[in-house]
């Protein structure tokens, strides 16, 4: 039977993450710590299958037979004749995490540095984003307290439109403060 790939998607669905997630509970629900482990290398397969997934469908999805292919591969990977999961964790994918740990865990690190770094500059951008709305709002409010949107309000309705003024400017100020002060770098 040869797949296309809307029904590839289902049959993904129901073979790589129902029945997988249905037998997980299963096994955590009867205390299995041995299947638990196991269904934990399934997953932490699945995922990697499911990375390498996104890179195969643009340059293989022309092959005959890929949509098939793809299915086979994700039932091998948990059915309990093949434990194709525990069979290329044990002999592929652990060897060789174990073997550049120590690399992997730099680059990681490298990464959430770089992620933080990005993070933070956004922010300082969305904060001057906020600032410069803000500050225009209080001057198109000034316009129009000018232009006489204030007449026929009482004297307390004047001093509320002055502490709001105040409070828009202290937050506009604290804005300035925030984006102005470098973030401090963690080692």
């Amino acid at each position: 039977m040869v797949l296309g790939e809307f029904s590839c998607k289902i049959l993904l669905n129901l073979c790589g993450y129902v029945w997988p997630a249905y037998q997980c509970f299963k096994a955590i629900e009867q205390g299995q710590s041995d299947a638990i482990r196991d269904w934990c290398i399934y997953w932490f397969m699945l995922a990697l299958f499911t990375t390498a997934e996104r890179i195969l469908d643009m340059f293989a999805w022309w092959l005959p037979m890929y949509y098939t292919a793809k299915v086979a591969f994700v039932i091998y990977l948990w059915h309990p004749k093949t434990r194709g999961a525990i069979s290329l964790y044990t002999h592929t994918v652990q060897p060789l995490l174990r073997q550049n740990e120590a690399l992997i865990d730099q680059y990681f690190e490298g990464g959430k540095a770089w992620a933080f770094d990005a993070l933070a500059s956004n922010f300082r951008w969305l904060m001057a984003l906020v600032q410069s709305k803000a500050t225009m709002a209080i001057l198109q409010l000034q316009q129009m307290k000018g232009q006489g949107g204030n007449e026929g309000h009482s004297a307390a309705s004047s001093q509320g439109w002055s502490s709001a003024q105040q409070a828009v400017q202290a937050a506009v100020n604290a804005l300035k403060s925030q984006t102005s002060t470098p973030p401090a770098k963690t080692d």
